[in-house]
């Protein structure tokens, strides 16, 4: 958090500590509560300038007073220092009575609300810098501001979805998590289709099986439009995307026969994915070297017991997406066999796992570079059907013939 690094503060007086402790909590409700973020905040001002007045033997009666009487005594930085507090007590203000700006509340969305709540905390960060100095080798960072107990330990970026906001967060217990942040207005069409999924997935789970992660969602204040959805993890997890070092072609075939494994679950329920690429498996270390993935996000998937269909929001996201048969690129997705489309996901997956620039080919004359690779007719035959998915994607080999072509390659490395 931005605000331990004033921590010695603590150590002058009361009235600094309890600055600081309004500080630390409107920090932690920077990104859930941001309303309340300001309200704090200007709390923390008026302590720090009850301070202020102290120091130069002024007398505390209002906060804009305190604020000119106690910049007039300043000889540095004092019209800085001005600015950013009148900005905090005004906003502080705003929020402590609505009425006199009602309008803008009721039509500000909460990611308006929180860049409001960030811009306020990097201004009281920036008072306190100015009268007792600046951290060493420290600086105020959005990437530091929590969401309440969870501690942001790096955020994830995908370029495909720049909007998308994705964190590995760990919680006041210690516990490692996946934190998805995701807007109610954006997703509105994909929100049932989430719950169902999830839902028909964990009524129907079984001891050891794993595959499907399931996310449980963060309480939120009721006046929020935001969604904080929450995966279980592990300290070494990472999403595949975000791969630094090539994997072996055994590795990545297990990668391969992971997600199968989930497809396979899905099948049993009447259920496909249809939008499987490296943002959304989240990988870790196995026991015995290795990896093991997991397949998240459920929201687009076909519930084939279903009539409610979410195929509108497929076309665009399939639009030029390597891992989405070409000849589905801006297509009305209908009949279609969603099997082969999953297939076709997972067998781009394991080219990302070798080599990611090994997306982008299609055809195997690339494989030469690979020699496990160029020297396995099994896979050789098996990409080749994939580069030319032909009419219906009859090419396209099923779940289980994918399964038997993977295992056999997986045996021989």
């Amino acid at each position: 958090m931005n605000f331990t690094d004033y921590e010695w503060l603590r150590k002058r007086n009361r009235q600094l500590a309890k600055c600081l402790d309004d500080c630390l909590e409107a920090e932690r409700s920077a990104r859930l509560r941001p309303m309340h973020t300001l309200v704090v905040t200007r709390r923390a001002l008026e302590n720090l300038f009850m301070e202020q007045c102290r120091l130069y033997r002024l007398e505390f009666t209002d906060l804009s007073y305190a604020i000119n009487d106690v910049c007039r005594c300043l000889r540095t930085k004092w019209r800085e220092i001005k600015d950013r507090a009148h900005d905090i007590r005004v906003q502080g203000n705003d929020d402590v009575h609505p009425e006199q700006d009602s309008d803008r509340k009721v039509h500000a969305t909460t990611q308006e609300r929180i860049d409001q709540a960030m811009t306020v905390l990097q201004e009281m960060y920036e008072i306190l810098s100015m009268l007792y100095g600046q951290p060493r080798g420290k600086a105020f960072s959005q990437e530091r501001i929590p969401f309440d107990d969870y501690e942001i330990i790096r955020q994830i970026s995908d370029p495909t979805n720049p909007g998308l906001k994705r964190y590995f967060v760990r919680g006041s217990n210690g516990r490692t998590c996946f934190l998805q942040c995701l807007s109610h207005r954006e997703l509105a069409e994909l929100e049932k289709r989430r719950q169902d999924a999830n839902k028909l997935v964990y009524e129907n789970r079984r001891r050891n099986d794993n595959r499907l992660l399931l996310p449980i969602n963060l309480p939120l204040p009721y006046e929020s439009d935001l969604k904080l959805l929450i995966y279980d993890a592990y300290p070494q997890s990472f999403l595949l995307s975000e791969l630094k070092t090539q994997m072996t072609l055994e590795e990545a075939l297990s990668v391969g026969l992971n997600l199968i494994e989930a497809l396979e679950k899905l099948k049993k329920l009447g259920m496909y994915h249809r939008s499987i690429y490296p943002g959304c498996i989240m990988v870790e270390s196995g026991e015995n070297g290795g990896y093991e993935a997991y397949l998240m996000d459920l929201q687009t998937s076909k519930i084939t017991s279903s009539n409610v269909t979410v195929n509108a929001k497929l076309v665009s996201a399939y639009d030029s997406s390597q891992y989405v048969p070409s000849i589905l690129w801006g297509k009305t997705l209908e009949n279609i066999d969603w099997e082969k489309v999953d297939v076709y996901a997972v067998c781009k997956v394991v080219l990302f796992c070798l080599d990611n620039s090994l997306v982008q080919i299609n055809n195997t004359s690339r494989f030469r570079e690979y020699p496990q690779l160029a020297q396995s007719g099994t896979l050789r035959n098996l990409y080749a059907r994939i580069f030319q998915p032909g009419p219906d994607l009859r090419n396209i080999p099923t779940l289980e013939k994918l399964k038997e072509a993977f295992l056999h390659e997986s045996n021989n490395c």
